[in-house]
């Protein structure tokens, strides 16, 4: 092991100690917590979980990326930890909300739960919630006619992004309301987006279907 390696292990160490330990300050532990979520850390799901139902809503938000291993796909959380990201999809905090969706959507199972957890937050009443889990959703590999029909809603919003986000997501799903989609975007020639893999990947669709 090398003394850098060593170094970050002695820090990983501390952090995890001091969220064992507890931290007073809410805006202190939440940092931590965050810092901590950047880690592979064995005891991360444990530390998450007894920090799930705090107070603050600044510590709740980060207890998701604490209760999953980030990957592509992410592993399924454990019983506890699914149970606990579901609880936090429904939270009174739109940001906690948001976070949890985003959790669940890396370790989609397929389950009825998960799904309708995913479908009320793209439902979500906080205009936030919703943008982030449009964007979420572009990843998830959940399937159903229920989040398709969550995502085909979306394209009402009159943010561009949102909208562009359920077309794509639509588009990915080779579901049949794709070219409706695409056309309530308007013009796919909007400043800023000219790397954008979103409307690369829709002007693909577009020219395949027309050269088939």
């Amino acid at each position: 092991m090398s003394w850098r390696n060593s170094y970050e292990k002695e820090t990983e160490d501390l952090l995890v100690s001091w969220a064992t330990d507890g931290e007073e300050a809410p805006e202190v532990l939440a940092e931590l917590l965050r810092i901590l979520g950047d880690t592979d850390r064995p005891e991360s799901a444990a530390i998450g979980l007894r920090y799930a139902r705090h107070r603050d809503p600044r510590v709740r938000a980060k207890v998701p990326d604490l209760l999953v291993v980030w990957g592509n796909p992410s592993p399924l959380p454990g019983a506890e930890a699914r149970t606990t990201l579901l609880e936090l999809a429904a939270d009174e905090d739109g940001n906690v909300r948001a976070a949890a969706g985003g959790a669940l959507c890396s370790t989609c199972d397929g389950s009825p739960e998960v799904t309708n957890a995913v479908v009320a937050l793209l439902r979500d009443p906080v205009a936030r919630v919703r943008a982030w889990m449009s964007e979420t959703v572009t990843r998830c590999a959940d399937r159903s006619a229920d989040v398709a029909d969550a995502l085909y809603a979306l394209l009402d919003e009159e943010d561009f992004p949102v909208r562009l986000n359920a077309a794509y997501a639509l588009l990915r799903r080779e579901d049949p309301r794709t070219a409706e989609a695409v056309e309530r975007l308007g013009s796919l020639s909007r400043p800023g987006y000219e790397e954008d893999h979103r409307l690369s990947a829709i002007w693909s669709w577009e020219w395949n279907r027309k050269n088939s």
